[in-house]
């Protein structure tokens, strides 16, 4: 039984298998007295120099030479030292008793089923009377052996042999070390400081057999990304073991944060049945009386009936009262329609299916009487001012829903009776997840959200009061920290309108949409800012226009922002997109305080920044880098990455090239910084068109790096050693820091 983990249902791998023989005494081969001097006793030695405890000298090597012996015989002295070795050391601190022969099984394979058992014990030890008085010093002392730990763990293990430094060791053994690491790390956070500590270690060593399988099985960059950015090896591991839908989509067009396989193109888009070679007919919805329920302020709801004693043939009745069960459903999965607001009645007969087996988990007022559902295909007509209407209503339409039932080709060919864990990584790695639109439809419903699975749907209200309480594993916590991150509630939000943004930003890092000009309509919608305008906009950055418009108070950090630029007149300093190519959360992140802010204005952004007029010399040709004096420090004004990030790729950034080999050309230029600190390198060249003491309008130009450095220290950066080919001295003045920008 493992009290460690969750387990799989039907797991596409086994556990990770590491054999090691236990010693005749039944020891684990680690005889100490510590991590720090047992490799000496096996013809180790650490890299001389500093001593042991720099960080730099971690190394291992056989002593006068470098790392030989077999594989085998490396791997066991790893295994010895860097698995078995944390947990002696911190067992005789804790003054507990530690076997070997529990982390071995039968058939000699190394496991960590009983890391709970052990992390128990821990905990017991130090609720006990008379712990309390050197509860303290144990505590650090067990950091110091968690953080020499890993130390060692990352100079001396690699999946791969790369240099001299590192020992070649099985990819699997490089896993089961890491994720031992992580629970007795996460086990001290719990016991010691109330929260487990997660190790977020990205992508390398021991992520390495986790990534080789998400990717041997076909999954989405994005998705690998995401999980190494937001999950423990862990958690990564038991990602990589879910045997998952086997997609018929690639994913060469894919980044590191989005997954374009499913996007759609109306002029193509393919209605699917629920069998392949079904050619069912299609059922509609009553066109008529679906506008007429619209222009009413009321929503259309689908009655699915039988005609006569069939429970085969169904009819559709559109009418505009009544519970009713939104579908939330992905349209590259084939539930829409772009040429008709009609279903195959396969598909018909299928959603009515899951209704009926829905309908006991509803509230009571639907207990009695008949169910009728709502879903886009049927419900948002494609005539264009009835649209616009289903649009504006849209969030309305899933808010007051008796539930939202949610439609995914993975989810509901996966079943739903297994740990919460699974079921949760299943939601996040779903492409329900990853859609812009579902995520407005899931915030809005939130407690009334189901996942429709093979063996039916689960609330996800129950899932998220499940409790699995660990010591020793942080998988269950961030699992559901990625859903509250990936499904927030209204409840769990800040409610000024700039951490809101914020918030759904961070949501949807990794959604997308097939139309970019969707973003703002979303954003705005879940936001709670008035829709109406942004809908009647025809390009999407007139409604990027609109929609800071409503904001009105943004962070002023917002003009440093990374990604392409809005191109209409006074919103050049504007982010094209939050969410491409790369996601902006960070943008409002910024303190809420007025200092803060900047006003977002029909005329420009107005607000305070520091900020520098510039000067350069007379007949200077374009340069790679100027620098100019402010009191004791050199500030460096060099160009951002010649490559820019599109949708699909990395291009060059020919724009941006041209306007920094102009810069020199400007009448009036101008520099504005996030702050004066210190290797700060976030700045923004302006053409200033007026100036006073107390007022400068200005127009965007580009970002730039610009870094502050102390004068007395040249070997960061000398003037003196710039070739005059490639850099050049400008003037610089401060401009009064009581002055208002509007930058245009």
């Amino acid at each position: 039984m493992d009290d460690h983990a969750a387990n799989i249902a039907d797991p596409a791998f086994p556990e990770c298998e590491v054999s090691y023989t236990i010693s005749p005494t039944g020891g684990g081969g680690y005889s100490g007295p510590d991590m720090s001097h047992f490799p000496s006793k096996h013809g180790y030695e650490f890299a001389k120099g500093h001593g042991i405890y720099a960080s730099e000298n971690y190394d291992l090597r056989v002593s006068g030479g470098t790392a030989e012996g077999s594989g085998t015989e490396r791997q066991r002295f790893l295994i010895e030292w860097l698995f078995f070795g944390p947990l002696a050391d911190i067992y005789a601190v804790l003054d507990l008793q530690f076997r070997a022969t529990d982390f071995v099984d039968g058939r000699g394979f190394l496991h960590l089923r009983h890391m709970e058992s052990y992390a128990l014990r821990w905990k017991a030890r130090e609720l006990a009377v008379d712990a309390a008085a050197g509860r303290q010093d144990r505590k650090a002392n067990l950091y110091n052996i968690l953080e020499l730990t890993d130390s060692f763990y990352q100079r001396n293990v690699a999946s791969k042999r790369r240099d001299s430094r590192v020992f070649a060791v099985a990819p699997e053994c490089a896993l089961l070390i890491r994720m031992l690491h992580e629970a007795l790390r996460f086990a001290w956070g719990a016991i010691y400081e109330s929260e487990g500590v997660a190790i977020l270690s990205g992508s390398g060593i021991a992520s390495d057999l986790p990534d080789q399988r998400m990717r041997a099985a076909g999954w989405c960059p994005s998705e690998i990304v995401m999980l190494q950015q937001r999950f423990t090896v862990t958690g990564r591991e038991f990602a990589s073991r879910l045997k998952r839908r086997k997609t018929i989509v690639a994913h060469e067009r894919c980044s590191k944060t989005k997954c374009f396989a499913s996007q759609v193109d109306n002029d193509t888009y393919v209605t699917k049945h629920t069998e392949a070679g079904c050619h069912c007919d299609h059922i509609g919805a009553d066109s008529e009386a679906v506008k007429t329920a619209l222009k009413a302020g009321k929503t259309p709801r689908f009655l699915i009936i039988s005609r006569g004693d069939s429970a085969v043939d169904l009819e559709i009745k559109t009418v505009d009262s009544g519970p009713y069960v939104a579908i939330s459903h992905v349209w590259a999965h084939g539930l829409g329609n772009a040429q008709e607001n009609s279903l195959p009645l396969c598909q018909i007969r299928r959603l009515h299916e899951y209704l009926v087996s829905l309908k006991p988990q509803l509230e009571k007022e639907c207990a009695h009487g008949p169910v009728a559902l709502w879903i886009d295909t049927l419900g948002v007509p494609l005539e264009r001012e009835s649209r616009k209407l289903a649009l504006k209503a849209l969030q309305g339409t899933y808010a007051d829903s008796a539930g939202c039932l949610v439609l995914d080709e993975e989810l509901y060919q996966a079943s739903g009776n297994c740990s919460p864990e699974e079921v949760w990584l299943r939601q996040a790695l779903s492409t329900w997840s990853r859609r812009l639109w579902t995520f407005q439809e899931g915030f809005v419903t939130g407690e009334k959200l189901f996942l429709q699975f093979s063996d039916g749907a689960r609330a996800v209200r129950d899932l998220r009061r499940l409790e699995r309480p660990s010591l020793s594993s942080p998988l269950f916590s961030e699992c559901t920290e990625e859903a509250k991150r990936n499904l927030p509630r209204e409840r769990d939000v800040e409610f000024s309108k700039q951490r809101l943004i914020s918030s759904i930003t961070e949501a949807c890092r990794y959604r997308t949409t097939s139309r970019l000009s969707d973003e703002c309509f979303c954003l705005a919608s879940v936001a709670g800012l008035d829709v109406h305008d942004i809908i009647q906009a025809s390009t999407h950055e007139d409604k990027m226009r609109l929609f800071l418009l409503q904001l009105r108070e943004v962070p002023k950090t917002i003009i440093f922002h990374t990604g392409p630029r809005l191109t209409v007149e006074n919103f050049q300093w504007a982010p094209l997109s939050f969410l491409y190519p790369e996601p902006s959360s960070n943008i409002f992140e910024s303190a809420e305080d007025d200092d803060a802010k900047a006003l977002c204005l029909p005329c420009g952004l107005r607000g305070q920044w520091s900020g520098f007029y510039l000067e350069f010399p007379q007949g200077v040709e374009c340069l790679q880098i100027y620098w100019f004096k402010f009191r004791d420090f050199w500030i460096v004004v060099h160009p951002i990455s010649s490559m820019k990030q599109e949708l699909w790729a990395a291009v060059p950034d020919e724009d941006q090239n041209t306007k920094w080999q102009q810069a020199h050309l400007l009448k009036h230029p101008a520099l504005l910084v996030d702050s004066l600190d210190i290797l700060q390198n976030v700045g923004l060249l302006l053409s200033v068109e007026s100036s006073s003491s107390q007022a400068v309008v200005a127009d965007c130009v580009l970002r730039v790096n610009a870094t502050t450095i102390p004068i007395d220290q040249p070997d960061i950066f000398n003037p003196d050693e710039v070739d005059p080919a490639k850099g050049v001295q400008i003037s610089g003045s401060l401009v009064d820091e009581e002055a208002v920008w509007t930058i245009r």
